[in-house]
């Protein structure tokens, strides 16, 4: 007798969690933006960078996160991003969403099941395995502003010994 032959045992039905508020897709591009903006790309991306990040693959990981991990992130977020909140608010913000993805990754390399899932609850491979990059983006958050003023910096340099002695002195242990 064959496994297919076999009697299976009743599935027992999976009640999926409570969708997000339906202004959340409205909302994610907003805060993604807020948080990330220096950094997010849209498509096609022409020089692919490991410092970019897709703004479709950081608005599917939002989702992800207000839909299966928490869907409270969503106000603490928009009130992160909002004028009144001070800016170590956002920054704080984007900790914490870095250590929430970083624990996932964590518990992902223990249980390949638990990989496959989460992939699949965030809308494919692709998106889950930009989920390292996108915690980094996070923690880095607060640096953002001050690389792109260095980028429109050095781009104003014209004299490769001034661009040159301008890296150098660049503080990369800066603590901030």
């Amino acid at each position: 007798m064959s496994i297919l032959s076999k009697k299976k045992p009743p599935r027992t039905p999976v009640q999926p969690k409570a969708e997000p508020d339906p202004r959340a897709r409205e909302n994610a591009r907003r805060i993604i933006d807020a948080l990330l903006g220096p950094v997010l790309v849209d498509k096609p991306v022409f020089f692919p960078s490991d410092g970019a990040v897709e703004r479709h693959q950081a608005i599917a990981a939002w989702m992800w996160m207000i839909r299966d991990i928490d869907a409270k992130l969503e106000r603490e977020a928009l009130n992160a991003i909002s004028d009144e909140a001070p800016r170590s608010a956002r920054s704080a913000f984007a900790h914490k969403l870095s250590r929430l993805i970083e624990s996932v990754v964590a518990a992902a390399q223990k249980s390949h099941e638990f990989a496959r899932r989460t992939a699949i609850q965030m809308g494919g491979a692709e998106e889950f395995e930009r989920l390292p990059q996108l915690a980094s983006a996070f923690r880095h958050q607060k640096l953002l502003s001050k690389a792109v003023t260095f980028g429109q910096a050095i781009n104003a340099i014209q004299d490769e010994n001034s661009l040159k002695l301008a890296l150098q002195s660049f503080p990369v242990d800066d603590e901030m």
